[in-house]
């Protein structure tokens, strides 16, 4: 195994203020959430901030470790995170949010994916008899968010998320209709379909 990971196609990236993780078991499936701050970039600053909601979907397992905010998520982990593997100098920062810009995707969304970790081949079985459901092990997904102070690892297949302009005076203090959403497609890193039951679109919706 490889602990190889991809960024997840995503317009936003996570905002380094912290991850909150809630996970619990029930008689059907097990139900998983995470939020926290994301941040958009505009043609001039600042960026834009939002609150972004995840939900993952069939999350038999969850786990988060702590790090430092000036560790570098590779070396802590371990794992091969391809766009934290790039040149991390001021050019390279320059050209991401270019790119970034450019194509409505973040190069590097703090927010990754592996289909071949060593987590995931041990728990796959473990992972598809936890479930009511009719998925197979190899539906399993090992999904990995960095935060400012740590990092929370899932095995899910696939997950959905809604973002909202952050509230005052609390950044979670949001409400009514989210202004962005999205889903995992099955088998594939783009997302498209939001809240509604139409997953088939290549990029997310945005009122």
């Amino acid at each position: 195994m490889s602990d190889t990971f991809q960024a997840c196609t995503l317009p936003w990236s996570i905002w380094p203020w912290g991850l909150t993780l809630t996970h619990s078991d029930t008689d059907m499936w097990p139900e998983c959430s995470v939020e926290f701050g994301a941040m958009m970039p505009r043609p001039t600053p600042p960026y834009e901030e939002f609150w972004v909601r995840l939900d993952f979907e069939l999350a038999a397992f969850a786990s988060t470790k702590p790090h430092r905010d000036d560790e570098n998520l590779l070396n802590v982990s371990g794992y091969n995170i391809v766009p934290r593997a790039r040149a991390n100098d001021y050019a390279a920062s320059q050209n991401d949010r270019a790119e970034w810009l450019r194509t409505g995707i973040c190069p590097d969304p703090s927010f990754y994916f592996s289909v071949d970790s060593r987590w995931l081949e041990t728990e796959r079985s473990s992972w598809a008899a936890r479930q009511r459901t009719d998925r197979q092990p190899e539906n399993a997904v090992h999904f990995l968010l960095d935060g400012r102070d740590g990092y929370v690892e899932i095995l899910a297949s696939g997950f959905r998320w809604r973002a909202w302009r952050q509230g005052r005076p609390r950044l979670s203090a949001v409400s009514g209709e989210p202004v962005m959403s999205g889903a995992w497609v099955d088998g594939d890193a783009r997302l498209g379909g939001g809240d509604s039951d139409d997953a088939g679109s290549d990029a997310p919706q945005r009122d």
